[in-house]
């Protein structure tokens, strides 16, 4: 979801990853592996905590992060997030 500032120029992200399912042909390959969620916007991130795939089940994250980007004009939206 999107909101704004009253200029336009302000931008608030959100990521929320309730829980991660392999599908099947990757699970031989990656269950078990230790992993974490993580995001990037130009030299800033974060991350979750560590966590186990399964095969067979989704694995509850619950993961959740809040970017707040301003640009200096309201059309701008260039950066990769």
């Amino acid at each position: 979801e999107l909101f704004t500032d009253p200029n336009e120029r302000t931008y608030l992200y959100i990521l929320f990853v309730e829980n991660l399912r392999l599908q099947p042909e990757w699970g031989e390959t990656y269950a078990g592996r230790d992993v974490v969620v993580r995001w990037y916007v130009d030299n800033a991130n974060d991350c979750s905590g560590q966590f186990a795939l399964s095969a067979t089940e989704g694995v509850k994250t619950k993961y959740c992060a809040f970017v707040i980007l301003s640009t200096n004009a309201e059309d701008d939206r260039s950066r990769s997030v």
